[in-house]
């Protein structure tokens, strides 16, 4: 084995073990390189124009010759100027959202708080903003909070008003300049990422600031700045005033990662997971759960072959609740269709409330959850009363069931559809084994098992925890291709 893949493979156990002398100087010379090839690479950011969508350089020409001030901003600058690929263009502009939609064809306006323009040309879209400023206490006088956004700026007063440095640079493609009024290419430079403004102030009026300084930090592997990192530590509770959805989003956002067992990690170090994921956080400080859960977490890329499918992304997680619950055999997806009725889910609030279980939100809440509209409150958990005298693996049924529901519907926000189709998968696993029994059936109760949505799901978990021999996945694939699924 090469000394690049050994330290792919175990390079946690490498950094964290002495027992080997020799291989912790190699990791600390091999580490030394690589952070120190990162730092040349930021002395000198370059911004990689031919990576810019020819589209979106359309639109701001369009825009440009129209007469107003047009520039690419935020995310998809931040990307090219740190070697990333950007998935989006994002445009701001002079011009309003009803003069924007007469120079560019194929725009819509969108949003009642503050429309923009969103732009489509075939299946992708360039969503154009106008330039804002925060309102004055004299314009607010009279109106309704919801118009505090509502106020367009300058290219200036625009950035200000963006969460990080690195995300409040403008670039103009047409005549190749970059527009910095928040120093953010020296945090680039220095690898940092800095709020504009202050930081306790700001993660205070938006706390999801808080995930995505941290995933960011991850995606960039650039450092937070200290007092950054002070006030996230100071205000890790406010994002329980954070709606579910929003959450949500950023969580699969961090799922998107390359290795989200290192976010996670530090999520939990910094006592940020207690506040948004408890159930999650509470089965960590658990015994050795931590190590099975950033297993799983480091494998995700390679257990999603699709970073669009939600319920891919989420299988990391099962695998892990899976291993430390140690699932009782024949779990049903019928017992989560009857756990997600609505008077099941009161009984289990009023039982978990009884015990000083887990408890993420409000009946309300759970009676409401499908909507996904309402704040997120979490109340102390006593990790005793969810452990109480006995090791993990003689949990029941029953309590796996309501950590998992817990977990998954109250915290995490996901869809029933979603949860559905995992712990189909999960039940159909079970039928698989033993593969060899499953194989002996005739050909239309296989075609008829292996035509099941969820096979795909279920066969990339069988993957995951080796279940399979190399034989067994030979026949399977055989018999795909045999019945022409």
């Amino acid at each position: 084995m090469s000394f690049e893949s050994l330290i792919s493979d175990n390079e946690s156990d490498l950094i964290y073990s002495m027992n080997s002398f020799k291989i912790a100087r190699l990791t600390k010379a091999y580490l030394k390189v690589h952070y120190s090839t990162l730092m040349e690479k930021r002395q000198k950011p370059s911004l990689h124009s031919d990576w810019i969508d020819p589209e979106a350089s359309f639109i701001v020409d369009r825009l440009q010759r129209a007469g107003f001030m047009t520039y690419l901003v935020g995310g998809c600058v931040r990307d090219l100027l740190a070697g990333i690929h950007p998935k989006d263009f994002d445009i701001a502009t002079s011009a309003s959202p009803e003069q924007v939609r007469k120079h560019v064809r194929g725009s819509y306006i969108i949003g009642k708080r503050f429309p923009l323009v969103l732009v489509k040309r075939g299946t992708r879209q360039f969503e154009v903003a106008t330039f804002r400023r925060n309102a004055l206490p004299e314009e607010l006088e009279g109106n309704d909070q919801s118009f505090v956004d509502n106020f367009y700026g300058s290219p200036q007063e625009d950035a200000q008003r963006r969460d990080f440095t690195v995300n409040g640079l403008f670039y103009d493609p047409i005549k190749d300049e970059l527009i910095d009024y928040v120093d953010g290419i020296k945090d680039i430079e220095n690898g940092f990422i800095k709020m504009i403004g202050d930081p306790d102030q700001r993660l205070k009026e938006d706390p999801i600031r808080i995930l995505r300084a941290i995933r960011l930090s991850h995606k960039l592997r650039f450092s937070i700045e200290e007092s950054l990192r002070l006030a996230i530590e100071n205000h890790s509770q406010e994002l329980n005033r954070s709606i579910l959805p929003r959450k949500r989003e950023e969580y699969f956002k961090l799922m998107r990662l390359d290795d989200p067992s290192l976010v996670f990690k530090e999520l939990h170090d910094l006592k940020i997971l207690e506040h948004i994921l408890p159930t999650l956080a509470l089965l960590w400080d658990q015994g050795q759960n931590a190590s099975i859960i950033m297993h799983y977490l480091a494998r995700t890329q390679e257990l999603s072959n699709d970073s669009t499918n939600t319920t891919q992304l989420m299988l990391p997680i099962l695998l892990s609740l899976n291993k430390i619950l140690n699932f009782p055999k024949k779990i049903q997806s019928s017992n989560f269709k009857q756990l997600n009725k609505e008077n099941k889910n009161i009984d289990v609030l009023d039982e978990l409330n009884d015990n000083n279980l887990i408890i993420p939100v409000n009946k309300k809440q759970i009676q409401e959850s499908s909507e996904m509209e309402l704040n997120s409150n979490t109340i102390s958990i006593d990790p005793t009363s969810v452990f109480p005298d006995k090791n993990i693996d003689e949990f029941d049924l029953e309590l796996s069931l309501k950590l998992i529901d817990s977990l998954f519907k109250l915290e995490w926000g996901l869809f029933k559809t979603e949860q559905q189709a995992l712990f189909e998968a999960i039940d159909l696993l079970d039928q698989m084994q033993p593969l060899d029994n499953l194989l002996r059936k005739g050909t239309r109760r296989l075609k008829n098992f292996f035509s099941r949505e969820n096979i795909p799901l279920a066969l990339i978990m069988a993957k995951a925890d080796y279940l399979f021999t190399g034989e067994q996945w030979i026949k399977i694939e055989a018999l795909q291709k045999q019945l022409e699924l």
